[in-house]
């Protein structure tokens, strides 16, 4: 995804930066520092590996390089907050702004084929999970395809910066869902890759559904909140998108427009 590209260009021009200034004393590949899935929201959206990479060859104090790691990314345009946390490693949450263009980026661009969803689409026969599973994704698919089908145009103009906990937190899987989607993998770890993540994709999706009647702030479509109807509808359209990705590489056929 773009956001990858992005933010190790800018972790690759740190790494670089430093061991010109001197701070680095030892020379270090920049393309073993890179960005990976925080396991934690306490951890940040994503966190890195630079200060453990490039800390012991150059015999410095990890906790001080990743201090001061996580000043030069916080001022980063595309980062709201960084700062070191598990011993080596800085967290970084990125700016809402980001995130949108994150949601715009893969409603426009679908996975590669190269992919492991591709991957797996072409196995044969293809992998199967539990019927139960499959019905879940067609559940959540349809669900997307009803609200969609009311929207009645309340989409244009693209979604706003991504700020409500819910939709974020949703937004942040596919997002995950994605970055693994493009990474070709063996069909072994894939196939565990992708229906964990589907599972929590529909998860996300269902608790936003369920708990809309209650929540006004979560109903999909409101007519007193035109921009939150925006963002939800633009969720609930890669979410489908997403739904119909995972059924096509279980069922080795594409779903057809709404699932039954």
């Amino acid at each position: 995804m773009k956001i990858d590209t992005v933010l190790n260009a800018h972790l690759h021009a740190l790494v670089t930066g430093l061991r010109a200034e001197g701070i680095l004393t030892r020379p270090v590949n920049p393309r073993r520092c890179q960005f990976i899935e925080a396991r934690t929201v306490l951890q940040g959206d994503l966190h890195t590996n630079a200060a453990l990479v490039c800390a012991p060859r150059s015999r410095l104090d990890l906790a001080a390089l990743a201090a001061e790691m996580a000043r030069r990314l916080a001022a980063l345009p595309e980062i709201a907050e960084a700062r070191p946390g598990t011993p080596g490693l800085v967290g970084v949450w990125l700016t809402p702004e980001i995130w949108r263009d994150c949601l715009v980026e893969m409603l426009e661009t679908p996975p590669p084929p190269e992919g492991f969803a591709g991957a797996l689409a072409r196995e044969t026969p293809p992998p199967e999970p539990p019927a139960v599973y499959l019905m879940r994704l067609r559940d959540v698919h349809n669900r997307c395809c009803a609200t969609l089908e009311m929207a009645d145009g309340r989409e244009e103009g693209g979604p706003p910066p991504v700020t409500g906990v819910t939709e974020l937190n949703l937004l942040k899987k596919l997002t995950l869902w994605r970055r693994a989607a493009e990474t070709p993998l063996h069909p072994d770890i894939a196939r565990t890759a992708l229906q964990q993540g589907l599972a929590e994709i529909a998860a996300a999706f269902d608790g936003m559904w369920t708990n809309a009647p209650e929540n006004a702030t979560l109903r999909l479509i409101s007519d007193e909140d035109a921009a939150g109807t925006r963002l939800r509808l633009c969720l609930a359209r890669l979410t489908r998108q997403t739904m119909a990705l995972g059924i096509s590489a279980f069922t080795g056929a594409p779903p057809p427009q709404e699932l039954r």
